[in-house]
């Protein structure tokens, strides 16, 4: 299940904080109904939103999770989801890895 890419590009465009947070509440919620038990926002520009996720890095020091993998934009990558993660470490591709990652990630979510 996956947000509509056009639609997350339109409220980036227009600053709809509230509106793409809505969206990945109303799908965090129905992921929850279906057992699931970790979200993850992947895709092209999400995390200007991210401040409306900021309890994920509380949901992962709960579960003792020190250190979390990053894929996606060179931005966001290089970014380390923002700093909004702490204390948790991000680790993120790279070197000549992180544009190879990028390259490949790109065609994927679009």
């Amino acid at each position: 299940m996956h947000a509509d890419t056009l639609t997350l590009l339109h409220n980036l465009e227009q600053d709809g904080k509230d509106e793409q947070c809505a969206i990945y509440h109303r799908l965090t919620e129905r992921l929850a109904k279906a057992g699931a038990e970790c979200v993850v926002v992947t895709s092209i520009s999400g995390h200007f939103c991210i401040d409306d996720f900021a309890n994920t890095a509380i949901w992962l020091a709960e579960r003792n999770m020190q250190r979390v993998g990053i894929l996606g934009t060179d931005t966001i990558m290089r970014s380390g989801m923002c700093g909004k993660l702490q204390p948790i470490e991000v680790i993120a591709p790279q070197g000549s890895t992180l544009p190879a990652v990028y390259e490949a990630y790109i065609p994927l979510a679009t």
